[in-house]
């Protein structure tokens, strides 16, 4: 014990005098082993650096903190450490400001200090610390740090490749699982080989001169075997640098070679023409195409207004059409229903004149007409003879 507190014991040397009290505020003499005087200021000037003091020294330094020299302390006591910190409590001073002098001389008398607390706190870790335990801390850091950057893992759906600070990127693909990779000199790149759905927008004209807009959806993903070239080439975000620009030249080129109204009535060719295009020019990025459609077509406001005016008009000619026939269907079931009449009296009157016996077969199948009628109402009629066509034959 005796040993470990020989660097906080010894911040009063032996050749201090025989009062601290007068020593901490003489003018001429050192406080201390820190060879610090205090010079002719209008005050005692505050020291704001710390101090490690012996349990030994506690109570004559207790005696200068109830004189209101010393602040109260800042730790607790340990018993086993038998040490406590202290810091120099300032006096009260004059209401008047001090000279230019006395500023410069307080403001380097706290740097000083400053610089000896710091001396005094690391000579103490020295005799207090457990070095062994700190190396243990150290060297397990280091450790856990270089485990960590030795192994990587690749996800499922991903692949890998590493980029060498020496040698560049190496032209091996790593699955999916745990990998080993030289620390601090190889970095992992990883890719998602699973198809992505990209939305790309496009303003393109038609053959007939139209504007159209056109939203197409696409499902792509890299080459896995590719992935070394596609680094060095196109980079790790090849979707943004690459999709957009092939994607809007392929939709330009096919929609040019229609007109706007076979869009919507060939969607599914368009469609299929689009992906043509654009496998061939997906390929050159190592890049493939799992699905291509045409999800939204849309024209300008003109074209859409005189689009929906030449159908009005066109149903309008319809209508107009279907009156035209609806009247002359009238009119020729109107001559057919004369003629069917007048060759009905035709056959009627010849039969009469060639056989009598008609007229009376005529009668009976009106009377019994008549009767029937008469005898399904709910009102009671009573006729003659003669309203029953029964006497045809008196005229």
């Amino acid at each position: 014990m005796r040993g470990r507190f020989k660097s906080s014991s010894s911040l009063l040397s032996s050749k201090r005098p025989e009062s601290t009290e007068s020593t901490l505020f003489s003018r001429e003499k050192p406080f201390g082993p820190f060879k610090f005087c205090f010079l002719n200021f209008p005050a005692p000037i505050q020291l704001e650096s710390s101090y490690l003091l012996s349990h030994a020294k506690l109570a004559h330094w207790q005696k200068l903190r109830d004189n209101r020299a010393i602040s109260s302390p800042l730790k607790s006591i340990n018993p086993t450490r038998c040490f406590a910190l202290y810091t120099l409590k300032p006096q009260p001073t004059p209401a008047t400001s001090p000279s230019k002098s006395t500023a410069l001389l307080l403001a380097i008398s706290r740097k000083a200090s400053s610089r000896m607390a710091t001396r005094a706190f690391l000579k103490y870790l020295n005799g207090h610390t457990d070095l062994r335990k700190l190396k243990l801390v150290v060297y397990g850091g280091i450790g856990v740090y270089v485990w960590s950057n030795t192994f990587y893992s690749v996800q499922g759906g991903h692949r890998a490749i590493l980029f060498n600070r020496l040698s560049g990127v190496k032209d091996k693909v790593y699955g999916e699982g745990m990998h080993i990779r030289w620390p601090f000199l190889e970095k992992p790149i990883h890719y998602e080989i699973r198809a992505q759905p990209h939305l790309i927008e496009s303003i393109s004209g038609t053959r007939d001169l139209q504007t159209v807009k056109v939203v197409i959806r696409i499902l792509s993903r890299p080459i896995a075997p590719n992935l070394p070239e596609i680094y060095r080439t196109v980079g790790h975000d090849y979707d943004e640098r690459v999709m957009p620009s092939v994607v809007q030249e392929a939709i330009k080129t096919v929609i040019a070679r229609y007109n706007a109204s076979e869009l919507v009535t060939q969607r599914n060719k368009v469609s299929e023409e689009i992906w043509d295009v654009l496998k061939k020019r997906a390929m050159m990025f190592k890049i493939t195409l799992d699905d291509v459609s045409l999800i939204h077509v849309s024209f300008g406001k003109e074209f859409t207004t005189a689009v929906e005016a030449k159908q009005v008009a066109a149903q309008e000619a319809e209508r107009v059409k279907f009156v035209v026939e609806k009247a002359e269907q009238e009119k020729k079931s109107v001559i057919i229903r004369a003629e069917g009449e007048a060759k009905s009296a035709e056959l009627i009157g010849t039969a009469m004149e060639s056989n009598p016996s008609f007229i009376t077969l005529r009668q009976i199948e009106a009377a019994r007409e008549i009767a029937h009628t008469v005898a399904e109402g709910e009102n009671k009629v009573y006729r003659c003879s003669s309203d029953l066509l029964l006497n045809l034959r008196k005229h």
